[in-house]
């Protein structure tokens, strides 16, 4: 847990150990009426927070009820939402590309000129399938992979129930 001590500056931030290297504490830390005496309050840093309601934007730092805080915890807007929204919507289909491009890449082989071309038409219809996953219904949240020629679909627990 982090401290402050106000100087004329503002407040030193730190560990107790830096502000007193002379005195040992409990595990459980100092008193409430031993900080007070010492001048010295705890700092709050809003660790943990709902953050689909809440952002948190660093300030100075500041006393408030004998706590000091580094930063306020601000309500969010429908803008910032949104905003959260399309930045996961962002990263699920960048996920979902690069899938995408390794399973390209992985049979990249299939068209070279001595590729045995009796599936030829099987393959090209699995690359442009996977070319297409941006155009399905619900990508990037949700995507139908198609299998490769050739490939054998294991049935997981999982997938016989659902």
């Amino acid at each position: 847990m982090y401290y402050a001590k106000q100087t004329d500056d503002g407040f030193q931030i730190t560990v107790l150990k830096v502000l007193f290297p002379e005195t040992s504490f409990p595990d459980t830390g100092p008193d409430a009426a031993w900080l007070a005496d010492s001048g010295v309050y705890p700092v709050e840093e809003h660790l943990y927070f709902d953050a689909n309601a809440y952002k948190r934007n660093g300030i100075n730092p500041t006393l408030r009820d004998g706590t000091v805080y580094t930063a306020d915890l601000v309500a969010l807007t429908d803008e910032d939402k949104a905003q959260r929204e399309a930045d996961r919507l962002a990263q699920l289909g960048s996920v979902a590309r690069e899938q995408r491009n390794r399973l390209l890449a992985g049979c990249d082989w299939t068209q070279l000129g001595d590729y045995e071309k009796a599936d030829q038409a099987d393959w090209t219809a699995y690359r442009q399938a996977l070319r297409d996953i941006t155009k399905q219904t619900g990508f990037p949240e949700t995507v139908e992979w198609p299998v490769a020629p050739g490939a054998k679909i294991i049935q997981t627990p999982e997938t016989v129930l659902a």
